[in-house]
């Protein structure tokens, strides 16, 4: 019973020696940074200052608009989008009943890792719809004996 113990201890040791000298070639290791940039601010309606707190929030690099992060708002209105890298932004709002809002100036840098966009005012727009018509139809159903 030593022996298929001693074995075992001896391929613990021989697998764990590389990960103790830090010699492990993992893809983790190779991973960039993830960004610590932060763009937070807080969504109203213009006129009465309420929260939105329905909709979204997409933030896309300027150079490609590729998707980089995006928020739901709380309910004071707030939101935050972090994780993000050094660079230029294009932030927008969209709720229904409200107007689209695009921020295309928004930068984070090193020095610059938080910006706070303070209060974002959606502009409601009234949307009125169509009247709608629904006409239904059934056949007559007679009923006889077998």
């Amino acid at each position: 019973m030593a022996a298929p113990l001693r074995s075992i201890s001896v391929c613990a040791v021989l697998l764990c020696a590389p990960i103790a000298e830090g010699q492990v070639d993992s893809s983790a290791s190779r991973r960039p940074p993830a960004g610590v940039g932060e763009i937070r601010g807080r969504l109203v309606e213009t006129g009465s200052g309420r929260a939105v707190t329905a909709g979204s929030v997409t933030v896309r690099r300027s150079s490609d608009t590729a998707f980089v992060g995006g928020a739901l708002p709380r309910p004071d209105g707030s939101f935050r989008v972090d994780g993000l890298t050094a660079g230029q932004y294009i932030v927008r709002v969209r709720a229904l009943g409200f107007a689209p809002l695009v921020r295309g100036d928004v930068r984070i840098s090193p020095s610059n890792a938080v910006v706070d966009l303070g209060r974002l005012e959606l502009s409601p727009v009234a949307t009125k719809l169509d009247e709608q018509v629904v006409t239904a139809e059934r056949d007559d159903v007679a009923l006889a004996p077998d």
